[in-house]
């Protein structure tokens, strides 16, 4: 690591150091339980480190995994979270084929949180980016969250060092009460929500995934969250999306859900999100499946059939229900219209009303309105999230009896 991106930090007496650590600790993200300065330690004791994203040194976010020898951020929202006590931070990210390629339309877009706030928002365009963070004159404690707001099935990225000058390296912050998976379409992901017009070209760097209905209501909840969503898809074998006038290959959810996920770009030679098995051992308290949008598209033109539709769906949730056993399941559709809802409540009663017993559930979206912001391929926009945040959490509250 070169040490020169580092401005030499002052000294504190040990007094004041335990002051300003205490003052720092006041807030609830931080991990401060983890976080100890040993009696009589001063700025001294900072030290340069260079630490790999694992589990163990931080809280991953989402759909990712550390694999390859960094951790692979794959999923809308997916990322990591950790505290440290220092004065300097620098992050060394990977950019997969978009960036060897130079497809503007496709890299993967970042932001990073220090302290709640977004500091930095960013396309990773060249196949290493290194990224300097925190560079402050004293030391003080700092909570850093890395997402990745663009989807997976464009690109994905990996941060391949997290390099600090601090005491006792970095720590995971702690999990919530609280784990939502959602899995979806491109309503799921913020498509295009930054965008300006209904008409436009998609372009991942109007992606943002923290303006979507999902990270609203997982953030409205205070909630973690796991996001597993493909613009474009639905459950029928057939679905796929049109990108710039070519339709990418037909796929479906049910070809991916128990991998990390899928993307048209990989990291090197062997980093590949649909090669990596998706881990079950947490489950989440609830699974929001919103899907049924892009299959009532394919529908349309004859090429499947509602009963396909139902088929398919049923297999969909039975793969859910198989991997979370533990899980209730809220099953909604309805922001770009209902015209399969009656068939998602089909599905739902049959299955509440045959042997055994799920906690699964239906909830039916209002439909957006123009009024409130069209964006790209006529995807509704924030302020439609935002509405659909506000029901979903109401009926999540509902579901869990808080």
């Amino acid at each position: 690591m070169n040490k020169n991106i580092f401005r030499k930090s002052k000294i504190l007496s040990a007094a004041v150091l335990m002051l300003s650590l205490a003052i720092s600790l006041a807030a609830p993200a931080f991990a401060a339980q983890d976080i100890v300065i040993q009696d009589g330690q001063t700025t001294d004791g900072l030290n340069y480190v260079d630490v790999s994203a694992t589990p163990g040194n931080v809280k991953v976010i989402g759909r990712a995994d550390y694999s390859g020898n960094m951790l692979v951020m794959a999923g809308s929202g997916s990322g990591c979270e950790f505290s440290f006590y220092g004065d300097q931070l620098t992050l060394t990210f990977a950019g997969d084929t978009s960036a060897v390629s130079g497809n503007t339309k496709l890299y993967p877009r970042i932001a990073i949180y220090v302290n709640g706030e977004r500091t930095h928002d960013f396309m990773i365009d060249s196949p290493e980016k290194t990224v300097n963070v925190v560079n402050a004159s004293t030391p003080a404690v700092y909570t850093v969250k890395v997402l990745k707001l663009s989807e997976a099935q464009m690109s994905i990225a990996g941060i391949k060092n997290i390099s600090v000058h601090s005491i006792n390296n970095v720590v995971p912050t702690p999990d919530k009460n609280m784990l939502i998976e959602f899995v979806g379409d491109s309503l799921s992901c913020g498509y295009g929500v930054d965008d300006t017009a209904a008409g436009n070209v998609f372009y991942t760097s109007t992606e943002d995934v923290t303006k979507s209905y999902a990270y609203k209501t997982a953030e409205l909840l205070g909630a973690d969250y796991s996001i597993v969503a493909f613009s474009g898809y639905g459950v029928l074998p057939g679905t796929s999306m049109l990108l710039d006038g070519d339709f990418i290959a037909p796929k479906s959810m049910l070809q991916y859900y128990e991998r990390l996920s899928y993307s048209r770009g990989h990291i090197g030679t062997n980093v590949y999100a649909e090669a990596i098995d998706w881990d079950f051992s947490r489950q989440p308290d609830v699974i929001v499946v919103n899907l049924g949008t892009n299959d009532y598209e394919y529908i349309r033109t004859g090429a499947d059939s509602i009963q396909d539709f139902k088929d398919y769906y049923r297999e969909m949730l039975d793969r859910i229900m198989n991997n979370n056993p533990d899980s209730k399941i809220l099953c909604t559709l309805g922001i770009m219209g209902q015209e399969l809802c009656p068939q998602v409540e089909e599905v739902v009663n049959e299955i509440n009303a045959g042997p055994g017993s799920r906690d699964i559930y239906t909830m039916r979206f209002d439909v957006m309105q123009a009024s409130d912001g069209l964006v790209t391929n006529g995807h509704p926009g924030e302020a439609t999230y935002t509405k659909n945040a506000e029901q979903l959490t109401a009926k999540i509250r509902e579901i869990m009896g808080m």
